[in-house]
């Protein structure tokens, strides 16, 4: 084959050196956005703008019209499959969010599905998933909120409630455990350790409160 079959035209020269202003030259000088390679297939400005991974000329050759499923030998993909070789992530993820199908054999990991997601804005930049944590935070650790009392006698279960806008209840069995059955310990402990919190029950007292010391 000679040296002039194998001359390049100016999009591909352009888009090999990475020039986008002559990119967009050369196609408003009528140059073929999905112009063939020396067998025949179409597409190989995108394929070669893929594997080089300049994502402004390859937005500008899909602003253009550049087939981003134009098949070749091996099949549909070839853009999204010539990324991925080169390890051009964002690429893929942006062929994918302009409607390229993925190839058989494939795999394409959750983020990069994702990401195509956010550049096609079907989801905000800055989402974040809904996540419901039933838990409140106690000394520095967070706690599980039990939607039942202890396995203990209710009469050893003291609540206390959130001075906060947004209260929530978290019980407490003090029969046995670090403080044994001082409440007023346990009390000004909680009290002191959390700052918004008040103690809204006591413990029924005893019958020897009453009586004269």
């Amino acid at each position: 084959m000679s040296a002039k079959n194998l001359k390049s035209s100016e999009l591909i020269e352009a888009i090999r050196t990475s020039n986008l202003n002559q990119v967009i030259a050369a196609l408003d000088a009528g140059a073929d956005v999905n112009e063939a390679d020396i067998h025949g297939h179409a597409g190989l400005p995108l394929r070669t703008a893929c594997f080089s991974g300049n994502v402004p000329i390859i937005r500008e050759l899909l602003d253009r019209g550049a087939n981003v499923n134009a098949t070749t030998p091996d099949g549909s993909g070839a853009p999204i499959r010539l990324a991925l070789r080169a390890g051009h992530r964002e690429v893929a993820a942006l062929l994918i969010a302009r409607d390229a199908e993925i190839p058989l054999g494939i795999d394409v990991d959750p983020a990069l599905l994702e990401r195509a997601e956010i550049l096609a804005g079907r989801v905000p930049e800055n989402y974040i998933p809904d996540l419901e944590f039933e838990a409140v935070s106690f000394g520095g650790a967070a706690s599980k909120v039990s939607d039942t009392p202890p396995a203990a006698d209710l009469d050893n279960v003291l609540e206390f409630v959130s001075a906060l806008p947004e209260p929530e209840i978290v019980q407490v069995d003090v029969k046995g455990g670090a403080y044994g059955v001082d409440t007023n310990v346990l009390a000004l402990d909680f009290e002191k350790a959390s700052g918004s919190w008040e103690k809204v029950e006591r413990a029924a007292p005893s019958k020897d409160d009453g009586a004269a010391s």
